[in-house]
């Protein structure tokens, strides 16, 4: 889960959101969470965890989710295409 949240601060790295942190779970349940929030009070929370909702495995499948209130629909693929779906929603607000 660690080169996760690796890949998904490096994604998001351009887009310089000023009001964000990333979580990380390696031991009971699995996840990586991104908390953040807009200059205009947006508040979102994403979620990563692997397909089967155990362990991860290095090359396999993660869901993405929107733990917050929002427009997102769940998406299970690979981490980089997770990543990617997160950054066009977040690119789709301005934020």
């Amino acid at each position: 889960m660690q080169a996760i949240e690796t890949a998904f601060r490096t994604a998001l790295e351009p887009l310089r959101l000023p009001y964000s942190h990333f979580k990380t779970h390696n031991i009971v349940y699995p996840s990586v969470c991104l908390h953040g929030s807009s200059d205009t009070g947006q508040r979102f929370v994403f979620r990563i965890i692997p397909e089967n909702r155990t362990t991860y495995i290095p090359g396999g499948r993660v869901t993405v989710t929107l733990a917050s209130k929002g427009n997102f629909r769940e998406y299970t693929g690979t981490p980089e295409k997770c990543i990617a779906r997160v950054k066009d929603w977040l690119d789709k607000r301005g934020l």
